[in-house]
Protein backbone atom coordinates (compact mmCIF):
# COMPACT_ATOMS: atom_id res chain seq x y z
CA UNK A 1 0.00 0.00 0.00
CA UNK A 2 2.73 2.45 0.66
CA UNK A 3 4.53 1.69 -2.85
CA UNK A 4 0.72 2.35 -4.02
CA UNK A 5 0.73 5.94 -2.88
CA UNK A 6 4.21 7.00 -4.63
CA UNK A 7 6.38 6.13 -1.37
CA UNK A 8 9.83 4.31 -3.25
CA UNK A 9 10.33 1.09 -1.94
CA UNK A 10 13.87 2.22 -0.91
CA UNK A 11 12.24 4.15 1.59
CA UNK A 12 10.78 1.25 3.03
CA UNK A 13 11.48 -0.45 6.04
CA UNK A 14 9.73 -3.93 7.50
CA UNK A 15 11.23 -4.84 10.64
CA UNK A 16 11.35 -8.97 10.98
CA UNK A 17 10.64 -8.61 14.95
CA UNK A 18 8.19 -11.11 16.04
CA UNK A 19 6.02 -10.19 18.87
CA UNK A 20 5.02 -13.72 19.52
CA UNK A 21 8.47 -15.13 19.83
CA UNK A 22 9.92 -11.97 21.58
CA UNK A 23 9.02 -11.63 25.40
CA UNK A 24 9.98 -8.00 25.36
CA UNK A 25 6.89 -7.40 23.25
CA UNK A 26 2.95 -7.65 24.06
CA UNK A 27 1.82 -10.43 22.61
CA UNK A 28 -2.43 -11.33 22.58
CA UNK A 29 -1.66 -15.02 21.37
CA UNK A 30 1.78 -15.90 23.50
CA UNK A 31 -0.08 -14.34 26.53
CA UNK A 32 -3.50 -16.58 26.40
CA UNK A 33 -5.48 -13.32 25.98
CA UNK A 34 -3.84 -10.64 28.36
CA UNK A 35 -4.38 -7.23 27.27
CA UNK A 36 -1.43 -4.69 27.30
CA UNK A 37 -0.57 -1.54 24.26
CA UNK A 38 1.93 -1.17 22.29
CA UNK A 39 2.88 1.95 20.39
CA UNK A 40 4.61 2.32 16.54
CA UNK A 41 6.27 4.98 15.31
CA UNK A 42 6.38 6.08 11.96
CA UNK A 43 8.39 9.13 9.83
CA UNK A 44 7.85 10.79 6.55
CA UNK A 45 10.85 12.41 5.09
Amino acid sequence: ELINTGIPDENITVSQMCTHCNSEFYSYRRDKGMTGSMAAFMELR
